[in-house]
């Protein structure tokens, strides 16, 4: 049996707490279904509106100065683990990562999450006591050279 092809980087993606809702305008997915290449759910003003009226805050943006610190602190958060940083883009409303890891997605992308939202409260560059991030995000592997260049260009100039 041939060994099983080793990923050449994971692309992760995750957003800010409150800024793309169930019913989103852009699309959405539910827990039941939400896998890879699946189609988005359509828009619905009215989903969103009531999952806007139960945040117990507003959503959170950051700032062009709280962009570059989360940016530094991923990468210190990189370097630490020993994954290189292949293409980074922090936005006001989203992350999106490509890096070279051998750390499962899910736990790479949990371990990234926790690292800025600790340290930004620890800088005192964010006061909330809620969460930084929405819930969950996107954690796909990559397999080839193709894959890479194209999460790359992705993150770099798809936004």
């Amino acid at each position: 049996m041939p060994p099983a092809p080793t990923p050449k980087a994971l692309l992760l993606t995750w957003r800010t707490y409150g800024t793309w809702l169930p019913g989103d305008e852009r699309g959405w997915i539910n827990r039941q279904r939400n896998g890879f290449g699946e189609p988005a759910d359509a828009p619905d003003f009215r989903m969103e509106a009531a999952a806007k009226g139960q945040m117990p805050r507003a959503a959170v943006v950051l700032s062009d100065s709280l962009r570059q610190q989360v940016d530094g602190v991923i990468r210190e958060c990189c370097s630490f683990h020993d994954w290189p940083v292949i293409a980074l883009n922090v936005r006001t409303n989203h992350v999106h990562l490509v890096l070279a890891c051998d750390e499962q997605p899910r736990r790479a992308l949990s371990i990234l999450k926790a690292r800025v939202t600790r340290v930004c409260r620890e800088e005192r560059w964010v006061g909330m006591t809620g969460s930084l991030w929405g819930r969950g995000g996107s954690a796909r592997v990559v397999w080839d050279e193709e894959g890479v260049e194209a999460a790359v260009r992705y993150v770099k100039y798809g936004q």
